[in-house]
């Protein structure tokens, strides 16, 4: 199993370029055509509205430092509940690739995201299968904290991106 926890990171950073490089544009290309077709959408993109690229870059960033603590955490303490704390990442990151595929498939449109998410699933789930090892409690406890911390942790990368983004304007 430790041959593998540095691979995910390699997926996430692979994955989220893309979306640090093509956000910005998409959006001020796309969001009008897009709430209009999905009026639903409206809510989720008006969250992007006022983010710069570097705001979006500094919340990424934030992210790949808390991966990065967790791989070094299991690396350097091989701790069951670490290594459920990774594997629940994982299935987060790996159901999130899934989610921009459908969301290119609903709109009918490229997505910053869609290149790098069909390249990555693949190989995510390879590393889900590769990594997966029947758990202890403990394992499963932190495969249930490493899947729900990648949400919380996403609400905070979203709050530190929007406030970086309003301070640079």
């Amino acid at each position: 199993m430790n041959k593998y926890i540095w691979i995910f990171p390699v997926l996430f950073m692979f994955h989220d370029m893309e979306e640090v490089v093509g956000i910005k544009p998409w959006l001020e290309k796309n969001t009008d055509e897009i709430t209009s077709r999905f009026p639903a959408a409206k809510k989720l993109l008006s969250a992007y509205k006022d983010i710069t690229t570097e705001g979006f870059a500094l919340a990424v960033y934030e992210e790949l430092v808390v991966l990065i603590a967790v791989c070094a955490l299991f690396e350097i303490t091989g701790l069951e509940f670490v290594r459920g704390i990774w594997f629940g990442g994982l299935i987060g990151f790996t159901l999130h690739l899934v989610i921009h595929i459908f969301q290119a498939a609903a709109i009918r449109k490229y997505i910053p995201a869609l290149i790098t998410s069909v390249l990555s699933l693949p190989p995510s789930i390879l590393l889900l299968m590769h990594s997966y090892q029947p758990m202890k409690l403990t394992a499963i406890t932190g495969a249930v904290l490493g899947a729900v911390g990648v949400g919380v942790n996403l609400k905070l990368a979203h709050k530190i991106m929007c406030r970086y983004s309003a301070k640079l304007k």
